[in-house]
């Protein structure tokens, strides 16, 4: 398991070695990233999630927000957290929705968006991509690794 599998010696890679290659993604939907959410609240605050576990309004922030990491989520959520401790009152939409307004992401996205084409390259089946990658040719995909490595002097 790497994120740069174009670092890995090319044998390691070959058919008959590695036949199945299963990609990780970013979570892609608002139902997803309400699951991560929802999962670091148990882990620092385990009586705001079992409130929260049912609420849609989750979902709905989450929905329409930018393709977070997992540990963008973690630091969201915490953000979200600190917020409702500071009004002394539990955890809201509006927390969250403040807690996306006021984050500031680390990181160069545009590596996060390399890595996540290079998972596109190396993955061994279409079905395991998400929806927004899998009319992708190769031919478009190799000049969109190209401009991004172009692009981060790779």
């Amino acid at each position: 398991m790497t994120n740069r599998p174009d670092k890995l010696d090319t044998d390691l890679k070959r058919p008959g070695r590695l036949d199945v290659k299963i990609p990780l993604f970013y979570p892609q939907s608002g139902l997803e990233r309400a699951a991560v959410v929802l999962s670091v609240l148990r882990r620092y605050a385990p009586a705001a999630a079992q409130a929260d576990s049912g609420q849609a309004w989750l979902d709905d922030v989450f929905e329409t927000s930018e393709e977070y990491s997992n540990a963008e989520l973690e630091l969201l959520t915490l953000l979200a957290l600190e917020f409702a401790r500071r009004r002394s009152a539990p955890i809201s939409r509006e927390d969250f929705e403040s807690a996306i307004k006021d984050f500031l992401r680390t990181g160069d996205q545009r590596m996060g968006d390399y890595m996540s084409l290079l998972a596109v390259s190396e993955s061994s089946r279409r079905s395991l991509l998400p929806e927004k990658y899998q009319d992708l040719t190769s031919a478009q995909l190799s000049e969109q690794l190209r401009l991004l490595r172009s692009d981060l002097r790779l």
